[in-house]
């Protein structure tokens, strides 16, 4: 609960969030702060670096096409923006008068929440195409590798999320990516691919990648064995050509 204890000691204006492994760039916060003013956003979205385990940086663009923030709500349950507050410059307003929290016992996924809590809030969102953040991934970190204790987790945030949200169809969307990886790490029973947040039909264009979309349409008209035999083959297919190109790319 170090965000929760942060926000209940904050004083100032606005506020965003860090996590401990990760690293900014010196004049984030003062050219944050300058076009929060400048444009009176209540939260202030920039891009950020993708900092892999081998030394390789990838600048990730977080363009809105929405200034509203069920506009952002819908961007990231669908997957299209990053979750975290931490590229979020927000007004401390949006806690306090909203009564924003994080929720004990949720540590998964949890700045999402705070974004849902807000979905139908009148609060102007703004835009500046510039990274200054460094997202430091581990891939020995909780959320990397799917486990039951993990999927568990999300299960429980699923549910908080539903809870909490007014964007029900989007949070289908949302859940279909993790019931997917549950999938992939053989972790996900029939039953409970329909029974646990099912999708609607309408839905599932919005799915990504293409490979859970295509999943998504088949097991809809209750084809689910089809439907996992064929991404799974279709999977083979799509890591054999990856890793055909990594072999060329390496001699």
């Amino acid at each position: 609960m170090a965000r929760q204890t942060g926000i209940d000691h904050a004083v100032g204006e606005y506020t965003i969030h860090a996590d401990p492994d990760d690293y900014v760039e010196p004049r984030m916060l003062e050219e944050m702060y300058d076009v929060s003013k400048a444009q009176d956003a209540d939260i202030l979205v920039c891009d950020f670096y993708s900092d892999k385990e081998d030394n390789n940086t990838n600048y990730v663009s977080q363009p809105i096409t929405d200034n509203t923030i069920r506009g952002l709500v819908t961007s990231i349950l669908r997957c299209k923006l990053h979750g975290s507050l931490w590229n979020k410059l927000a007004k401390r307003r949006i806690y306090t008068d909203y009564n924003a929290k994080f929720y004990p016992g949720i540590n998964y996924s949890e700045d999402v929440l705070i974004w849902a809590q807000l979905a139908n809030k009148e609060l102007k969102v703004a835009y500046l195409p510039k990274a200054y953040y460094h997202y430091v991934q581990n891939i020995d970190g909780i959320t990397y590798k799917m486990s039951p204790k993990l999927f568990e987790i999300q299960k429980k945030f699923l549910i908080k999320l539903n809870d909490t949200c007014v964007e029900k169809e989007t949070i289908q969307v949302f859940a279909h990516r993790r019931k997917m990886d549950a999938l992939k790490a053989g972790l996900l029973s029939r039953n409970e691919y329909y029974s646990f947040f099912p999708i609607k039909f309408h839905a599932i264009k919005y799915t990504i990648p293409a490979l859970d979309r295509l999943f998504g349409y088949i097991a809809y008209f209750h084809l689910y064995y089809t439907a996992k035999t064929i991404y799974i083959m279709a999977g083979k297919i799509q890591e054999n050509k990856y890793y055909k190109k990594l072999r060329q790319i390496n001699i």
